[in-house]
């Protein structure tokens, strides 16, 4: 009865989508348990390139099922296409999809609140992606959400809708100065939206019972990554719920201590989306970020922004290591560093002329500090070729091995490349 579950060590882009879709061939289950459409998962078959934001990765493998867990919030409209991609790239999601019906639906004045809000804010904003995760996650504490298995009762969608309305547009005309909501419109599309989904609905915590129950593998897919975690992340600058293991169990129906394995994923290097105005300690702006973004494709899944990129932060990820109790880790793309005669890795930072070892709290803190680098020899040769730990060159090895070391936890996985046989296990 393995549980194993998979959680970025940074901010979200860690490449877990090719992790877990490598894993899931061990799988009987696959539950994705938090996040919404923010997440954005791209897996590579064949010469198929698949972006998930709310689908989980594992609906790839045949006999493999996958559920969309209670904690996530549903972009209705967005599952929908993805469950139509699917179909057309010849993969028939029934029987191997599953929606908890106790998703919340994320409406559509989620998402116009949340880039209004943006707007609003102007230099001040957080840098979102404005898909509505955050106002869908304060209505669901708020006792103003809509679960799943409500939607499909008329009147009780008419009342909540009504009920949500009265705020919503009283937001959009007398702070935003935009045009009301149309309430039989947003009840029309909700609901024909959600007639749609109902072949996938089921009862998500009767469904992962039966799998612990009946002792099969369950793979938990994490979104986004700690460092964007609510509680745990550089707050403000996070997401709205918690990407840490500490929201498996919430999201997903698994009784904590049920969980086996804690994989922690990481780049051989870090970025970040929307770093302009979070803390990023390692952000480079120069020749060396430039290298990492065109090797390493470093552009948005969900947002297409270019992310800012900088060398390994490994007090960060030591950090999340320990949030997160990880037993090994998984780091991907090593070969976006062939180019590099040298190869930097945080191990320290200065704070106020200091040097320490620990990761603030404090996200003025964190705003000040500054990498403390440790000089490695790169290998500058191609690596994604490689298929066994043998193979790589041993600056490599080195290098990787260094990083466990750092961290306190074996680094088990390294991935060279997007496709399913980059993968190497030790």
């Amino acid at each position: 009865m393995p549980v194993k579950c998979v959680i970025g060590m940074h901010w979200g882009d860690e490449g877990k989508g090719g992790i877990i879709d490598a894993l899931s061939e061990e799988a009987d289950l696959v539950v994705r348990c938090q996040g919404g459409a923010n997440a954005g998962h791209t897996v590579h078959v064949g010469d198929k390139t698949f972006k998930f934001h709310l689908l989980p990765c594992g609906v790839l493998r045949e006999g493999v099922r996958n559920l969309i867990g209670h904690g996530v919030v549903l972009d209705i409209e967005e599952v929908v296409e993805e469950i139509e991609s699917l179909r057309s790239n010849g993969v028939n999601p029934e029987g191997r999809l599953f929606i908890s019906d106790r998703c919340q639906v994320l409406m559509p004045y989620h998402k116009k609140l949340d880039g209004l809000s943006e707007k609003l804010l102007d230099r001040a904003a957080l840098g979102t992606s404005k898909r509505g995760i955050g106002p869908c996650y304060a209505d669901k504490v708020s006792y103003r959400g809509i679960r799943l298995a409500d939607a499909y009762d008329g009147d009780f969608l008419k009342k909540t809708i009504q009920k949500n309305l009265l705020v919503t547009n009283a937001l959009l005309k007398h702070v935003y100065a935009e045009e009301a909501l149309d309430i039989d419109e947003l009840i029309e599309t909700t609901s024909r939206l959600v007639e749609r989904l109902k072949p996938f609905v089921a009862d998500g915590i009767a469904l992962v019972r039966r799998a612990l129950d009946a002792g099969e593998r369950i793979l938990v897919e994490g979104a986004q990554g700690t460092l964007l975690d609510v509680d745990y992340g550089t707050y403000p600058y996070v997401s709205a719920s918690n990407a840490s293991v500490h929201g498996v169990s919430s999201g997903s129906g698994i009784p904590e201590r049920k969980i086996d394995t804690v994989i922690g994923v990481a780049k051989a290097y870090c970025t970040r989306v929307g770093a302009e105005r979070g803390p990023f300690p390692t952000e480079d702006r120069g020749p060396d970020a430039d290298i990492i973004r065109k090797r390493g494709k470093e552009y948005g899944t969900t947002t297409g922004r270019p992310r800012q990129c900088g060398w390994l932060d490994l007090v960060a990820t030591r950090y999340s290591a320990r949030v997160n109790d990880v037993d090994y880790l998984a780091v991907s793309l090593l070969d976006v560093l062939d180019a590099f005669d040298t190869v930097k890795v945080c191990e320290a930072y200065e704070l106020d002329g200091k040097r320490i070892q620990r990761f603030p709290a404090g996200c003025a803190e964190l705003m000040r500090v500054k990498p403390v680098y440790r000089e490695m020899p790169g290998w500058k040769t191609d690596i994604t070729g490689c298929r066994k730990w043998e193979d790589l060159p041993v600056q490599a090895r080195e290098y990787i091995d260094f990083i466990g070391s750092f961290v306190g936890a074996p680094v088990n996985i390294v991935r060279l490349g997007p496709e399913r046989e980059q993968t190497i296990r030790r």
